[in-house]
């Protein structure tokens, strides 16, 4: 009986996996996920240490490797991993307060750098004459040409030689369940 009930509890388990996996393919369609793993999210930011995720190495942690990206379904880079332990990989987002990346912002592809603001926030401080506006997509070349953030706000003052450019990532963090990596 106890064996019974044991293999039905795993039955289900199987199941929510596949309707989980299911929803995925939906979300992100074969091709992406044909070059890239899902993982779940052990810990978000608002549970773990700041700008940190911990996602499950599926029991296989030689899959995780460091320096590995990290991909949100719908293809937005996060971040990479930083630590793997036996049942875990610690992710270090890219928006780490004080983390800075060599980003392309808009359709004419200044180059920039970015700094992590927390909680997938990042600003960039050009020259106020060039043309950046709000919705303008934000790629960190040198680590993906996958989508980085969207640019949410352009602070520039007559005054100020300077513009700042703020951006985000497009989803909101706090709620991510799973995660890619590429295999």
């Amino acid at each position: 009986r106890h064996q019974y009930k044991v293999l039905t509890e795993e039955n289900l388990i199987l199941k929510e996996r596949v309707k989980n996996y299911d929803e995925l393919l939906g979300l992100v369609g074969t091709n992406t996920l044909a070059s890239r793993l899902p993982t779940r999210v052990i810990s978000r930011p608002n549970f773990s240490p700041y700008d940190t995720l911990l996602v499950s190495t599926l029991g296989d942690k030689n899959l995780f490797k460091t320096e590995t990206l990290i991909f949100s379904a719908g293809g937005v880079v996060l971040g990479e991993i930083d630590q793997v332990y036996v049942s875990a990989a610690r992710v270090v987002l890219f928006s780490t307060p004080g983390k800075k990346l060599s980003v392309e912002v808009g359709e004419e592809h200044v180059q920039a750098t970015a700094e992590g603001q927390g909680s997938g926030n990042f600003k960039i401080i050009l020259p106020r004459g060039v043309d950046i506006k709000v919705g303008d997509k934000v790629i960190a070349p040198l680590i993906s040409t996958d989508l980085l953030g969207v640019v949410g706000l352009v602070d520039s003052k007559p005054e100020n030689p300077f513009q700042t450019i703020y951006f985000k990532s497009p989803l909101n963090l706090y709620e991510l369940v799973w995660v890619f990596i590429n295999r």
